[in-house]
C-alpha cells in the first residue's frame, strides 16, 4: 500500500522560496493544524493588505528558530507563540531581525474575545438572546486556569510532564463539562511530582510563581487559548442545547470564531513587516 509523501523537515524550511513569484511575503509557523494555517493566511492577508496563497508550518517554537537562523532573506518571517518563556529564569530574548513574537500566549488567545463570540455565534442566535453569556463562562473558568497555569510555571522549571502538552481537556471537570476541575489540581500535580520523584517545596514555589504572574492578564498572557478554547466550545455546546439550536462540531466553532476574530490585534505584525510603516489597506 502506497503512502502519503510527506516533506522533510528541510524541505518545509524552504518551501517559502519556491512561492516567492506568487506573494510578496513567506510566512513560518509553529502550528501544524490546517486550521492554524487557514487562520494566519486569512488575518496576515488582511493585515499586510495582500493577498497570501499560504503560510508555513514548520512543528514547534523551536524548529521555527532554528530555520529563522539559516533564512537570512527580507521578505521572510518567522512567527512563534509567546507561551511560558518569558516568565522563565531561563528565558533569553533573541534579537532575531525575522522572528515576529505574538503578544499573547498563542494565537488561539487571540479569538477568544467577547465580541468575537457573539460574532461567531450569530447565525444560530442574535447577542441580544445570549447576552452576558460570554462574561459568565470567562468569569466561571478564568481564575481556574489561572492557578493550572501557575503550576505550569512550576512543571516548566521542573520539566514536569503531562501538565501541559496534550491535556487541554484533564483539566476540566469531564470532556462534557466546561468548569475546570478546580479541587483537584493541586492533589493532581503532586501526583505528577510523586511519579516523576521530584521533590520539591511547592508552596514555596508558588509563592514565587505568584511575584512573576501577579501583575499579568490572565486571558491573554498567562493562560493558554488553547484550554480556553477547550472550555469554552463545551460551554457553546451547552448554549447550543439550552436553545435547542442542534448539535455543532468543533470544527465549525472554531472556524466561526476564526472567521469573526479582530484582524486590529495583529497591527503589531504589519508594523514589523512594513518597519512601522503603516500606509495601505486599513485592518478590519
Amino acid at each position: 500500500m502506497s503512502r502519503i509523501p510527506a516533506y522533510s523537515n528541510k524541505a518545509k524550511e524552504n518551501m517559502g522560496i519556491f512561492y516567492q513569484s506568487y506573494q510578496d511575503f513567506q510566512f513560518y509557523i509553529e502550528d501544524e493544524k490546517q486550521i492554524t494555517s487557514y487562520l494566519y493566511k486569512e488575518v496576515l492577508s488582511k493585515v499586510l493588505g495582500v493577498k497570501l496563497k499560504r503560510v508555513f508550518p514548520l512543528g514547534n517554537r523551536q524548529k521555527v528558530i532554528d530555520a529563522s537562523k539559516l533564512n537570512r532573506l527580507d521578505s521572510h518571517f518567522f512567527i512563534i507563540d509567546k507561551d511560558l518563556d518569558p516568565y522563565l529564569d531561563s528565558y533569553k530574548e533573541d534579537d532575531y531581525t525575522n522572528v515576529i513574537q505574538l503578544e499573547r500566549y498563542c494565537i488561539e488567545n487571540y479569538y477568544i474575545e467577547e465580541q468575537t463570540f457573539y460574532d461567531a455565534l450569530n447565525y444560530l442566535i442574535t447577542e441580544e438572546e445570549i447576552n452576558g453569556t460570554y462574561l459568565q463562562w470567562l468569569d466561571s473558568v478564568l481564575e481556574d486556569f489561572r492557578e493550572v497555569f501557575r503550576y505550569a510555571l512550576i512543571a516548566r522549571k521542573y520539566n514536569v510532564k503531562e501538565w501541559l502538552n496534550g491535556q487541554e481537556y484533564k483539566h476540566l471537570k469531564s470532556n462534557n463539562d466546561y468548569l475546570v476541575d478546580r479541587d483537584n489540581i493541586r492533589k493532581k500535580f503532586t501526583q505528577r511530582l510523586t511519579e516523576q520523584s521530584i521533590v520539591i517545596d511547592l508552596d514555596e514555589e508558588l509563592r514565587k510563581v505568584e511575584d512573576i504572574v501577579s501583575n499579568l492578564d490572565p486571558k491573554n498572557e498567562l493562560v493558554s487559548g488553547k484550554f480556553l478554547f477547550t472550555s469554552l466550545k463545551v460551554f457553546i455546546k451547552k448554549l447550543a442545547q439550552f436553545y435547542k439550536l442542534g448539535g455543532i462540531r468543533d470544527d465549525t466553532i472554531e472556524l466561526q470564531l476564526i472567521n469573526h476574530i479582530d484582524c486590529s490585534n495583529f497591527s503589531f505584525i504589519r508594523d514589523y513587516v512594513y518597519g512601522t510603516k503603516t500606509e495601505g489597506n486599513p485592518v478590519k
